[in-house]
Formats: C-alpha cells, structure tokens, sequence
C-alpha cells in the first residue's frame, strides 16, 4: 500500500475549502502539471547521487549566490565568467530534471550597510532594504541578472529563475510601516541605478519597477526563462508557518500577501512586460528538530516550528494548505513549496543531531500528495537551508548510523520513540527520500471508472459508477462532472469517499444531463469515464434518443368479439395503488411512510416517494 508506513503521522487529510479555486491557477506551462512533482536540492557535487539514486525527480535546485560586487559571486565560480550556471543546466537536461536557480544576491553584496558578509547574516532586512536604495549595487545588480538570462537563452530550454527569496516578504512589510500595502510605495534604484538598458530606464524608482525591469529584461533576452516571486508566510506580518494562536485566519493573510505580490508585476505588468510565472513560498530554512536545541527560546507557548499531524492544534498541514490555495486563487499562478526540510521521524538516524534532526513535514507531503495537488501546489522541492541540518546525502560523512538501535522520543514533535525504522543507506536522512518518493513515482493515477450511469429527481440525480483499477495506490475520492445537454461541462464536484454512487445536487429542472467521472488517489486525479446516459431532471424516466427512422407498423388489432359478450361488461378502472399505462408528470420528490400527504390531493399516484400526473 502506498506510503502506508507514513500513515502514522498523516492520518487527518487536510481541510481545504478553497481547492476547487486553487485548481484554476495551474494554468498550462512548460513545468509538469498532471499531479505533484518533486524535486530537491543538488549541488553539482552531489549530481553522482541524483543519478544513482533511480528516482526520476522532476526538479533540481541551487543557489547562485556571494553578492554582485564580492568578486565571491556565483560568476566567478567555474571559468569563464558564469559558466557555473551553464554546467548546471546541462547537468539537470542529461538527467531529464528542470532547473531551478534562487538567484539571492542582493543581501550578500557590499553596500552602504556595510559587507555583505557578515550584514546579511546579522539584519537581512536592513541590508536589502540599503542595498535597493544604492544605484551602484542596482547597476550591478541588473548586470549580474542579465549575464544569467544570457546563459539560459544560451541553454534554450526551460529554465525556472526564483528571484530573491526573502525579499518581497521584507519590502511588503516595508510598504506596511509606511502605511501602505503595495510595491510602488517602496522606493528602489531602478531608473537611477543607470543601468542603460530600456527594459531598465522604462520604468520607475520602486519596488514595482525593480520587479518589472527583471521581467522585461527575461522578455528581451530569455523568454525560455521562467520568473518566480516568492511569497514568505510571515510577509503579512502573522507567520502562518510557525503562530500557535487558533485564531489566525490563513485567508485573510495569504490575501494580503497575494495583493502586495500582484501590485509588484504579478497582475499585470504597467510598463508594458510580461509578469511572473510561478509563485514560491518555503515552510522552514531548518528541521523543526534544531530549533529545540540551536536557538534558545525559539519554541514557546505562541511560537513553534513543528506542525501538528493531526491538524488539531496549531500550525498545521491544514492552514498551510489553505493559506496556500488562497494564494493559488488571488494569483491565478501555480504555486511550487521550495526548501522544504527533509528530517524525518522514520530512521533511527534521526537522533536530532547536527545532520540528523527530525521534522515531519516531508513524511505528511509524502503522504498526502493529492491535497497538495489540490490546494494548487505543482511541485515540492526538498532541501535544507542552513548548516547542520538534515539532508539527503551522506554531507556528514558518518555512513549508515542507526543510534545504536534507540529510538529518539520528540515530545515536542509529536514523537514517543516513534523513529523505529533501520537504514540501510549512508544518506543524512536514512534514505527517506529516496525510497519514498521512488515508491510515489512508481505508482500510478488510477484507471477511469466504468458503466456510468445516471437517474433523475426533480433537482438532483443519483450518479453511480464501477470502481476502477487503482494502480497501487487507493482511491480516496471521486470528481463528476455534469455536461448540460449532454455536452457542455459544467463545474465538477469532488467527493472525499470511495463511494461509488453520489446524488448530484443543484441541478436545473426540466434540463438534460449527462455526467462523467473521475478517480483520485494518492498520485493524482485519473482520466475521465465516458460519459453516462442523458438523463432529464424532473423524469424518473431516462430521455430516449429521438428515432433516425420511422417507427415500424403497429400489428394489427384483433377485432373478433367475445364468445359470450356481457351486456354489462366494462373496461376495469385502474386502482389506486397502480400506475397508468401513460407516465405521467412527476411533480414531488418527498419520500412517503405511508400516508396521503398534501401531493396526494393532487390524486395523482406514487412510486418510489414520486408524485405522477
């Protein structure tokens, strides 16, 4: 059974009342959309694993990085100036994986603050926020983007570009100090930074024209390059991934952050450019574990960084998720959960050591890949985000480690000597992700279910459909969808039970039908049924097709009388309790117990609680 060792941690589905929204934002890309992907981090070192691992991940991604004006820079890291960024690209297409940079350069460049190291380590925000408002760090700043669009224009291929993470959490909570709740109201050198290209100097001094001028700059040079904004989830100024208080709504955050992030070129583009493709957000830059022991005072009574499995106290998998669907649905974007940590509480590894700290995040999305999918996620890539923490290779060069055989309880975590697993890999991580998203890839959406059929009431009809073959994973859900006159798709519905028969409600009377139906299990959402028999809603009776011919002669009557007529022989008056022998309208759905009801007086008669005419 798929992930069932996961079950443990993700036996609550998630609640998400904005999936059907969600959904609408995956619009058509050249990034795989037909269910969840994954990806992780994978430094050109670590490539060797990638390719003997036998896990077809979708996606790889690294920093570039050191600052514009370091001469440390991710340019100067292979010879000729860049080539880093070619290597990587070439790397990721011979293994069949899309590329992904975080290009996160204007913290660690030198400005007026001082050294980008160590300033952006000591106040992010106010080294970016000096740095933006330095025209010779913008000059090279636009200089340095430009030379990594002209190597992926040089690759040709698709190329995802996530542009400052961090930074647009730090310059919406800029524009709320100045009581403003936009991109333009942030001031930026962007035209001043004199840098002399016209997808520069057409726009403007702020934040939004910082975000445009990226934009236009991939139109002219890299338009096989797909630009990524990230959306932090403490931007709003509540972090939705670590506030213990119940009474945080996910909704009205992600709304706030969705509108910063539109006025900054996500909506629409003023100056006449494209505008963003993907919306980022990260969950965590450590395992939850580290932040027990790594930073006093960290974990309190209204702060923690462990997410509640059962989605019962808070944070949870649930709010994230809502929070996320809400973006999905004012962004209209797909939504891709990056730096996602990788500890676990399976392997007796995972003792929350340096390189072995415990977090359950990737077992819960391994686990529940369809709610992912559904709040409007396409991909999640794993990785860490700072020293010592848990990764997928063997970083910290002790091979296979079991604890000595002990468990390690996490009370904190949810976890009572619940990591009982033994590894029999060298990986940080015991192998977690390797074998658990080899297993999810190696199943499969189900089948489409069979013998579709429908009956009509007077304002629903009951659908009902063959279980199909799951293909190792069970189903957990089933979508229908309504086609108006038998052709024209109307909104599907989703129901969370492997039933398989379902009223579907607010149908329109006197109107025709037919309905389709689709699987969904742990991988995704299967192919679609052919579609059922046309049904009328308001008529037990199915609607026939109209004849393509003239019906064949009636036999003829017979017309010999009795041999012993009765001259007081009459034709018998149907009863009551019997139908006629012309269907009759029906007119009331009320199921009966028995007794004449109000309908009755019509003196009409009953068949299954249906009044006939």
């Amino acid at each position: 059974m798929l992930l069932a060792v996961l079950l443990l941690f993700t036996s609550a589905p998630a609640n998400l009342p904005l999936a059907a929204r969600a959904a609408a934002a995956r619009t058509p890309s050249p990034l795989p959309h037909d269910r969840l992907h994954f990806g992780l981090s994978n430094e050109p070192g670590d490539f060797g694993w990638l390719q003997a691992s036998g896990v077809p991940f979708r996606y790889r991604y690294t920093y570039l990085s050191g600052g514009v004006n370091t001469n440390q820079g991710w340019e100067t890291w292979n010879t000729p100036t860049g080539q880093y960024a070619g290597y990587y690209l070439n790397d990721s297409q011979s293994f069949g994986a899309v590329p992904v940079f975080s290009y996160y350069e204007i913290c660690q460049s030198n400005g007026p603050n001082g050294p980008g190291d160590p300033k952006c380590y000591q106040d992010n925000s106010t080294q970016d926020l000096a740095n933006l408002g330095s025209a010779a760090v913008m000059n090279a700043y636009f200089a340095n983007f430009k030379l990594l669009l002209d190597k992926a224009s040089a690759f040709g291929g698709t190329v995802v570009i996530q542009v400052e993470p961090d930074l647009w959490g730090f310059l919406e909570q800029r524009a709320a100090a100045l009581g403003k709740t936009t991109a333009n109201a942030v001031p930026v050198s962007v035209k001043s930074s004199g840098y002399n290209d016209p997808a520069v100097t057409g726009t403007e001094d702020t934040a939004r024209g910082l975000a445009c001028s990226l934009l236009r700059l991939r139109d002219a040079y890299a338009p096989n390059a797909l630009l990524a904004i990230h959306a932090s989830p403490w931007g709003s100024g509540v972090d939705i991934a670590s506030d213990t208080s119940p009474a945080v709504n996910a909704a009205t955050e992600a709304d706030k952050v969705a509108t910063f992030l539109n006025s900054a070129c996500l909506a629409s583009n003023p100056f006449v450019g494209s505008t963003w493709d993907l919306v980022f957000n990260d969950l965590d830059d450590h395992d939850a574990g580290w932040w027990e022991t790594g930073c006093g005072g960290c974990i309190n009574a209204g702060h923690t960084h462990w997410w509640d499995p059962t989605n019962t106290a808070f944070p949870n998998f649930s709010r994230y998720l809502a929070w996320v669907a809400e973006l999905a649905a004012k962004t209209s974007r797909p939504q891709v959960a990056w730096q996602v940590p990788v500890g676990n509480q399976y392997f007796l590894t995972m003792n929350n050591t340096c390189g072995h700290y415990q977090d359950n995040v990737a077992q819960y999305f391994l686990g529940h890949p369809a709610d992912l999918f559904s709040a409007g996620l396409i991909a999640v890539l794993f990785g860490s985000g700072n020293g010592c923490q848990t990764t997928n290779t063997d970083l910290r060069a002790d091979g296979v480690t079991n604890n000595g055989g002990a468990p390690t309880t996490d009370a904190l975590g949810y976890c009572t000597a619940c990591n009982t697993h033994t590894s029999v890999y060298a990986d940080d991580d015991g192998g977690f992700l390797r074998i658990f998203v080899g297993q999810y890839y190696a199943l499969a959406k189900p089948a489409a279910p069979a013998g579709v059929s429908a009956v009509p009431f007077s304002s629903y009809a009951r659908v009902s459909w063959t279980a199909p073959a799951d293909n190792g994973s069970p189903i957990t859900a089933y979508r229908v969808t309504p086609y108006l006159g038998g052709s024209s798709a109307g909104t599907p519905v989703t129901y969370a039970s492997a039933q398989t028969n379902q009223a579907f409600t607010g149908l329109a009377f006197g109107s025709a039908y037919r309905f389709s139906v689709a699987a969904i299990n742990g991988v995704g959402i299967g192919p679609e049924s052919a579609l059922s028999n046309l049904v009328s809603i308001g008529s037990r009776l199915p609607v026939l097709p109209a004849p393509t011919s003239s019906p064949p002669p009636r036999p003829p009557v017979a017309h010999n009388p009795p041999a012993s007529p009765s001259p007081r022989a009459a034709a018998p008056r149907a009863l009551a309790s019997q139908p006629p022998t012309t269907p009759r309208r029906a007119v009331a759905t009320v199921p009966t117990a028995g007794h004449r009801g109000p309908a009755d007086r019509l003196g009409g008669w009953r068949r299954g609680g249906l009044l006939y005419l």
